[in-house]
Formats: C-alpha cells, structure tokens, sequence
C-alpha cells in the first residue's frame, strides 16, 4: 500500500473528526477568495475606466477673497469679493493647441426646486466624455441634457418639455431629449444646455465660468505649462474627480483583503497545528503499529503532513469555487454595471499552494513526534 493511498484512507475513516476542520478551512478560504474576486474585478474596472476618461485640467479665473473673523473667531471665510469670469480670449489661446470644452454655469429653477444649470458645446462633451452614455436622442441647440441626479430629483424623463426661470427672471423652455447614465461624477448633479444660448439668455456672450481641457487632446497636459501660457489672472488645476476615487477605494479595497488573508493563514496554521498535535496524541497506538510494520521515521512523518496537506488543499480549491460563487451573488449589492466577475486562476493557484505549505510548516512538529514514538509506549495506549 502507497503512502499516498494510505493517508487518504486514513482522512475517509476519521471522517467524522476531518469533516470539521475541512470545513473550518472551506469557510475561511471561502471568505478570502470572495474578497479577491470583488476586490480584482474593481481594480481592473477602475483602472480601465481611469484610462479610457483620465484625468482633465480645469482652468477658473483667479478670484479675490476676503475672511472676516471677531475676536479669533472666523465669521465668513473665503467670501468672493466680485464674481469673476474668463474671457473669450482664454478659449482661443487654448484652442490653438488643442480640443477645450468651455461652460458657463448658472442657478435656476424648476417648478421651485434650485438647479445647477451648465452652457456647454454638447457636441464637444458627447465626443470627449468617455463615461458619458445617453438615455435617449443626441440633443439639439435647444434641448436640455439632464445628469442621471438631476433627473431624478426633477422627475424628468426623455421628451419631457421643461420651463427653467434663471436668476435674472429669464424663462428658458425646451424638451429634455436625454438624460445621462449615472458616472459617478459632478455630470450626475447639472442640467446642460447649449453654451451660446446661454450666453445669450444671461448676456454673458463672451465670458465662460471655467474651461476643461480633456485628456491627451492638446499639445500641451502639463499644469505648469499652460499656467505659463495663460498667465497669472486665471488658476490651472488637476481635477481629482470620481475616477481617482474609485482608485483610491479598490486600493483600499485590496489592502483590506491582504489583510483578512494574513488573518485567513494564521487561523488556517493553528487551527492545522492543533489538530495535527490533538490527532497524534489520540492515534499513538496506530503510530507504534506504523513503526511495528517496517514504516521508516521519514514515513511516518509524511503520513502525519500529508494528512493535513490534503485536507488544507482541498479546504482552499473548495474554498476557491464557493468564494467565486459568493462573490457573484454579491456583485449586484456591491457593483455596478461596468462591473464584471474572472475566476481569479493565479490567486486560486497561490491560495492553495499557501495552504498546503501552511500545513507543511504547521505541521512540523507533530509529526516529529509521531516519528519518534517509542513503539513499546505507543502500545501501552492500546
């Protein structure tokens, strides 16, 4: 008979007291490869999503401010001193070296409930927004375009036609003809319309409240550089928008993860050392008829470490599969669309040779003690 052979007949007749750890193990691994899974699958969305948007410049002009504190107590900090705009002349300087989306951004309000209300060339948005998707028809010079936000709160749907009294009294009408699919950004919260017709509308035809630049679409990306060309009357910055947020959330993600797997591997060592010792000190008569057979110290020693190998390798895979399941069936709660599940292979493959080492190193000593019975002794138990 096969050592091989033999510790698995072994694990199948202390079913009853190897049942328990192996699903001990299940449920750890279980919860481990869940976590993978979620945390690999929003990584790969975030980082595809960061590539496919990046990160855009904003240009606002500079403004004057003023605190007013009493007594070491700050009253009203950061108080504007004049509403400030950029001129026409900054566009141009702009787009001599690439694509800009220029807006303008008023209050308003419909049916009595405010609303951020953004002039913007729709055309331009549509074509350089990577996460923007419509619900409905490319809107006209006329038409608004409601964020997934605005649209909820204002109970506004594809084809609604919309009346918008802005601050000066001036009624726009026209027809929502889309809205946007959610993107986890400022978009969700505004309602657009065309720059120049509100322009028109505020007589603010050549002002504009601030310029994005998109992503890899001008000569120049650079902070710096194109606050050296604009110069000192306007405030270049890099935006830290959603999309770094989602980053930043599944690195943290991915730290928790390592961490509940550290946790995972010493749970998985002792509860495998506990076992190993309590199992060998319960079968020292079956160790002395090991010895009374002709099994070699190195034999029997791989009996007792392959046990709790097979066991921790089967724990782990089982662990695998049932984890990828959960993590499925938690996707909904946890995801969103542009989420999407892969059976994490090189993972499953590291958490099962983990295991299986864990059990080899936990398992040591014990078996080292199996292997040095006394056989005379180990009789004595019988």
């Amino acid at each position: 008979m096969t050592i091989v052979r033999l510790i698995f007949l072994s694990i199948v007749r202390r079913g009853g007291k190897a049942l328990p750890i192996l699903l001990g193990f299940i449920l750890c691994w279980t919860t481990f490869f869940s976590l993978v899974t979620l945390s690999d699958s929003a990584t790969e969305a975030a980082a595809s999503t960061a590539a496919r948007s990046g990160q855009p410049l904003f240009i606002t002009p500079k403004r004057e401010q003023v605190s007013f504190s009493f007594a070491g107590v700050t009253i009203a900090p950061d108080i504007a001193v004049k509403e400030t705009y950029l001129s026409a002349d900054i566009v141009e300087k702009m787009q001599a070296t690439g694509a800009v989306l220029p807006k303008l951004v008023t209050t308003g309000q419909v049916a009595g409930k405010k609303v951020l209300l953004t002039g913007a060339r729709l055309d331009d948005e549509m074509k350089y927004k990577a996460t923007w998707n419509l619900n409905g028809t490319l809107p006209q010079p006329g038409d608004f375009l409601a964020g997934s936000k605005a649209a909820e709160i204002l109970g506004l749907k594809p084809g609604k036609s919309l009346a918008l009294k802005l601050p000066s009294g001036t009624i726009l009408a026209g027809t929502v003809s889309t809205t946007l699919q959610e993107t986890g950004g400022p978009e969700d919260q505004l309602l657009f319309i065309d720059l120049q017709r509100l322009q028109e509308a505020l007589g603010k035809e050549d002002v504009l409240t601030f310029i994005e630049v998109p992503p890899g679409q001008t000569e120049m990306n650079n902070v710096q550089t194109i606050q050296e060309l604009l110069g000192p009357t306007v405030t270049v910055s890099k935006a830290t928008d959603a999309q770094s947020s989602r980053l930043e959330l599944a690195g943290s993600l991915r730290r928790f993860t390592f961490l509940v797997g550290l946790m995972v591997m010493t749970i998985s060592a002792l509860l495998l050392f506990v076992t190993t010792a309590n199992s060998v000190a319960e079968r020292k008569s079956e160790m002395g008829i090991y010895h009374v057979l002709g099994f070699s110290q190195r034999s029997v020693k791989r009996i007792v470490l392959g046990e709790g190998m097979v066991l921790a390798g089967i724990g782990a895979l089982v662990g695998a599969l049932f984890g990828f399941g959960l993590a499925f069936f938690l996707l909904p709660w946890v995801g969103s669309e542009d989420l999407s599940l892969s059976f994490p292979v090189s993972s499953v493959l590291f958490g099962v040779t983990a295991a299986m080492l864990l059990a080899l190193v936990s398992g040591l000593w014990p078996a080292s003690r199996a292997s040095n019975l006394d056989p005379v002794e180990a009789f004595r138990q019988v």
